[in-house]
């Protein structure tokens, strides 16, 4: 559905609209078609099992499981700014968790903490029962606009194999 929305906008601003009013929709991006059409980078930490991929498919079954790497990142690099207005994560097999959401619009002011940089979502706990899929949610005060986001996942219970399920961006799209 999400990327019917974004081809019709896509479609939409290409016809121009003939002086009306531009509309903004929030929704789950389509990271994945996003990258298809060359308008996001993916990159992470090293995966034993599964892909970045999986961590974007709407599929909570499919997951990334880091390499014993912990805590295990999950980056999105548009070429474009976005705006951002929530996030949610869906992790597994640990009673335990930590996470956060940094932002930036270069990956030097990611990196050096400077400049560009925010700390959208500072490091939030979740708890649950190792044997189901925890869902967590944060709603920003204030949307937040940046070409690169990155989740960082901590776990605290059990050993250094990060279970990232999903990770959903919830952004606008104006058409």
């Amino acid at each position: 559905c999400t990327a019917a929305i974004a081809a019709a906008a896509a479609s939409f601003a290409l016809l121009g609209s003939a002086g009306a009013a531009a509309e903004t929709l929030v929704t789950r991006l389509d990271v994945l078609g996003m990258r298809a059409l060359g308008a996001v980078q993916l990159t992470a930490s090293p995966a034993d099992i599964g892909t970045v991929d999986n961590v974007f498919d709407n599929d909570e079954a499919a997951l990334m499981l880091s390499a014993a790497v912990n805590p295990a990142f999950v980056q999105v690099a548009c070429t474009v700014s976005q705006t951002i207005h929530a996030f949610t994560v869906r992790l597994s097999n640990a009673s335990y968790h930590r996470w956060m959401v940094e932002s930036a619009d270069t990956e030097y002011d990611l990196q050096t903490q400077s400049g560009t940089y925010a700390l959208l979502v500072p490091w939030t706990d979740v708890y649950g029962s190792p044997l189901q899929i925890v869902t967590s949610s944060v709603t920003l005060a204030q949307p937040r606009a940046a070409r690169i986001f990155r989740l960082t996942v901590r776990r605290i219970t059990g050993d250094d194999y990060v279970h990232i399920n999903e990770w959903e961006l919830q952004g606008e799209i104006t058409f």
